[in-house]
């Protein structure tokens, strides 16, 4: 993150928003920490946010205050897994 954060410094971003991966088996605060693990060993020069890509829903879990996150509703993230099965095999 240093090398691509000095870059974008010096062209005026002042934040930056990166995509986190919660690999399958892994619950979303695993998930997160990995990319926190990720800034703390190459530290960036300007703030970083996360967008926490969920790929498996059964392992998530949930996220709290704790994490640095906002809640999210199982019932949401429950009907959105059910719509996108229901499209996915659909005849």
């Amino acid at each position: 993150h240093y090398e691509g954060t000095v870059s974008a410094a010096f062209g005026g971003t002042t934040t930056i928003v990166d995509f986190a991966v919660q690999y399958p088996g892994q619950t979303f605060a695993q998930g997160l920490q990995t990319w926190h693990d990720k800034i703390e060993q190459n530290k960036p020069v300007i703030d970083v946010g996360f967008h926490l890509i969920i790929t498996d829903l059964k392992s998530g879990g949930s996220l709290s205050h704790h994490h640095g996150v906002g809640k999210l509703r199982q019932e949401f993230l429950s009907e959105i897994h059910s719509q996108r099965w229901k499209v996915a095999h659909e005849p």
